[in-house]
């Protein structure tokens, strides 16, 4: 599933029925397939979103986290003043 995410996330055009079938083929449904390409496609929307904004997530909020959390939640502009 991570894979097939990467690859909606880097390439979506590039998703072919074999990587459909995969996902049949590890008990998701079609709706699960679509439910994982919506959250990755807003997701991606999302970080557009704050990164064209200029949004950046405060240093006292990102000490909040734990730091394995923190690097995943974390895409596009980095912590402010980080």
């Amino acid at each position: 599933m991570f894979a097939f995410a990467t690859k909606v996330a880097t390439d979506a055009s590039a998703v072919v029925q074999r990587d459909v079938d995969a996902l049949r083929d590890i008990g998701l449904s079609d709706a699960d397939v679509a439910d994982v390409v919506f959250a990755v496609a807003a997701r991606c929307f999302f970080t557009a979103v704050l990164d064209g904004l200029g949004a950046q997530l405060d240093a006292q909020t990102a000490q909040s986290f734990p730091p394995a959390l923190l690097q995943a939640m974390v895409v596009g502009r980095p912590v402010a003043g980080a």
